[in-house]
């Protein structure tokens, strides 16, 4: 079972899915997912982060690349989170499930 916050949305029939813990997509890809999902001040700060990894001899770009990258991973829904409340959304609730559609599910049957 994981913890999922969700996140409402004004506009938003259904809310926000953010699942807590290490996200692999996000240490993979590291600005690339946060632009994905619209976190672009986020996204900025860690692409230019990135970016001034490259002026550092080869092994220390390297362990601050992986560093900054396992950052984000540890980081992401938070990132996220932090990204739609600036957008005026707002945390209804925190579930625990096995997938996000069950999540939505438990959301959904709380709000009658």
């Amino acid at each position: 079972m994981r913890l999922y916050s969700l996140m409402h949305c004004s506009g938003a029939q259904t809310p926000v899915v953010l699942k807590e813990g290490f996200s692999w997509p996000a240490f993979l890809f590291g600005p690339l997912w946060l632009t994905w999902h619209r976190a672009w001040i986020e996204a900025g700060i860690a692409g230019g982060l990135w970016l001034l990894t490259f002026a550092l001899p080869p092994l220390p770009s390297v362990l601050a690349q992986v560093a900054l990258f396992w950052l984000i991973g540890l980081e992401g829904a938070q990132l996220r989170r932090r990204a739609l409340l600036r957008k005026g959304c707002t945390e209804k609730a925190v579930v625990t499930a096995h997938d996000e559609e069950e999540a939505l599910l438990h959301a959904m049957a709380a709000r009658g």
